[in-house]
């Protein structure tokens, strides 16, 4: 994914830092799940453990990762690539689709779906890499979330740029990724993941709840002011 270059630091006088490193650990935490569930070469055994001793994980809103990332970082070392392919591809009986469309209307590439997500990344002045990867594949829509996190921090200096990434965040949020996620969760519940997987998707449930609350607690802050 391409973005303007942004510059500057994110922290602003009077700003609480444990905010700003709270929110930046939290977008390494979606940058790793969009790995996770977006090919089945990636392994986020490491570098969960090293996220963890960030001490960000100690205290709200992240705290509840650490449990969900220490699980990932424990889980065992069966065969990743064949799981992947089993939940996410073409499993027997039922496929855990990472695609928002197939939740929406149980068919893939929903245009109503891909154009709000469209107007979206257009508003950030981003554009999903091309490839095989669809725009609501939720490795994107994850990985664009963490540009957004790092944008509201960037951002600091812009009175309307801040506002409007926390603005188009919020949007991906509440029209995209929260109700996406949630069923996503669900069907994957039912296909009995392996320890990896099932980890991973607890993680997306804390991770996804960290954000919302982040990007409340910052907009009062912000506003506050």
């Amino acid at each position: 994914m391409t973005a303007p270059r942004q510059s500057g630091p994110y922290e602003r006088p009077g700003e609480p830092q444990s905010l700003g490193g709270s929110m930046l650990a939290l977008a390494a935490v979606l940058d790793l799940l969009a790995e996770v569930f977006t090919g089945p070469a990636s392994d986020a055994r490491g570098r969960a453990s090293v996220l963890l001793s960030d001490p960000s994980f100690a205290l709200p809103p992240l705290a509840a990762l650490a449990r969900p990332l220490r699980d990932l970082t424990d889980a065992g070392t069966g065969d990743i690539e064949i799981e992947y392919v089993r939940l996410f591809l073409h499993g027997q009986g039922a496929t855990a689709h990472p695609y928002e469309s197939f939740y929406r209307t149980g068919q893939l590439m929903d245009a109503e779906c891909l154009g709000g997500l469209d107007a979206l990344y257009a508003a950030a002045g981003v554009q999903p890499r091309k490839g095989s990867v669809l725009p609501d594949h939720l490795g994107v829509e994850l990985e664009f979330l963490a540009l957004l996190l790092r944008g509201v921090l960037t951002s600091h200096a812009h009175g309307e740029a801040n506002l409007g990434v926390r603005r188009i965040a919020r949007k991906l949020l509440e029209d995209h990724l929260l109700p996406f996620s949630g069923t996503f969760r669900s069907r994957l519940g039912e296909l009995r993941p392996a320890p990896y997987f099932s980890a991973a998707a607890d993680a997306l449930g804390h991770a996804l709840a960290a954000a919302d609350a982040m990007l409340t607690v910052y907009h009062g802050a912000r506003d506050a002011r």
